[in-house]
């Protein structure tokens, strides 16, 4: 009788850890840098493949693990890595005067969002195709 227990108990904890491998759970490098007045270096900012306590496991419905970097005059003021469940890739510019950048990259690997990886928009080429929309429509 102790033989079915000890292997019912060794069958549950064999179960119980191979869990994560029945449901594919996705792991991600989970952190948020905010710099609101000065400047300064922080964990998150890094290569995190050397800091793997950041590594979270994500939920069921989170497919991708995402980087979000916003630059505000070109200095990063908040970069965030996390699991997400959909994914808006590359660059988006607002502001007048004062330009804010968000730029997103993805990735579907685990544990993929270690670096600064992420598609830019080469902004001239958006100011170049407003100048010359704007001629067009002044001259015709």
């Amino acid at each position: 009788m102790t033989t079915y227990k000890t292997f019912y108990i060794f069958l549950l904890f064999v179960t119980a850890g191979c869990a994560d491998i029945v449901t594919q759970y996705l792991h991600c490098y989970d952190c948020l840098y905010y710099n609101k007045h000065h400047y300064h270096v922080d964990n998150c900012q890094m290569n995190m493949s050397y800091f793997p306590q950041f590594l979270q496991r994500c939920k069921t419905t989170d497919v991708y693990c995402r980087i979000e970097r916003i630059r505000v005059q070109g200095t990063v003021t908040r970069l965030e890595r996390s699991c997400s469940e959909s994914c808006y890739y590359g660059c988006r510019y607002k502001g007048w005067g004062i330009l804010t950048e968000t730029c997103t990259s993805c990735c579907n690997t685990d544990g993929c969002n270690v670096g600064n990886k992420s598609t830019k928009l080469n902004p001239s080429f958006h100011v170049f195709r407003f100048t010359i929309m704007y001629l067009l429509y002044i001259y015709w």
